[in-house]
């Protein structure tokens, strides 16, 4: 309550606005302090950064696409055209269809099975 009433009063008493006081947090046992992100902070990795769509369901693969990171892992397959290739790859998800090496472009579900 002491450290409300000086607050209040502006501590010096002299006309000076109330101070706002910011929390500090202590760090726990054994953790290096890590400084707060700046509110410009780039897309985190594990954001998936998505491909241009065309007209027809097909997806070309942008440079962005391509980076490596992390992608999420449900299955929701697409068949990705690999560059310079005729058999396509399948992919479980549109993210990681993009992180195919060579990929130029995927559609969605699973390939199509070559007859044996």
């Amino acid at each position: 309550m002491v450290l409300g009433a000086l607050l209040s009063a502006g501590c010096g008493g002299g006309g000076e606005p109330p101070v706002t006081p910011t929390p500090v947090l202590a760090p726990t046992a054994g953790a290096s302090p890590e400084p707060a992100p700046p509110e410009s902070a780039p897309p985190v990795a594990s954001t998936p950064i998505p491909a241009q769509a065309t007209d027809g369901g097909l997806t070309l693969c942008t440079p962005e696409a391509k980076q490596p990171g992390m992608c999420t892992k449900e299955y929701l397959p697409v068949c990705v055209t690999v560059e310079g290739s005729t058999v396509r790859r399948e992919a479980g998800n549109a993210c990681e269809g993009c992180k195919v090496p060579g990929a130029v472009s995927f559609v969605p579900g699973e390939c199509p099975r070559e007859p044996r």
